[in-house]
């Protein structure tokens, strides 16, 4: 893998291209998992690091999958069920 660019909004690009690329053939979990195997030497590198909140939602199925690496602030709101 390419290494990422140094600048902020470079990396934050190049994290979200490998997860558009990754997501498309896996599950969320496992594109973040491979995501950040792939981009860690990257991170150490330059000594920087990366959150993520990323989602995959199919309302025809009534299914969301997210995967909240870091932020730690996620809610989900249904219909007449409490906010979670």
């Amino acid at each position: 893998m390419a290494r990422m660019p140094c600048a902020p909004a470079g990396r934050a690009a190049g994290l979200r291209t490998a997860m558009r690329v990754s997501s498309r053939s896996h599950t969320l979990m496992e594109s973040v998992r491979r995501t950040a195997e792939g981009l860690q030497d990257d991170f150490n590198d330059s000594g920087t690091f990366a959150t993520m909140f990323t989602a995959r939602l199919r309302p025809q199925q009534g299914h969301l999958e997210y995967v909240d690496a870091g932020h730690g602030l996620a809610i989900l709101v249904s219909p007449g069920s409490p906010t979670r």
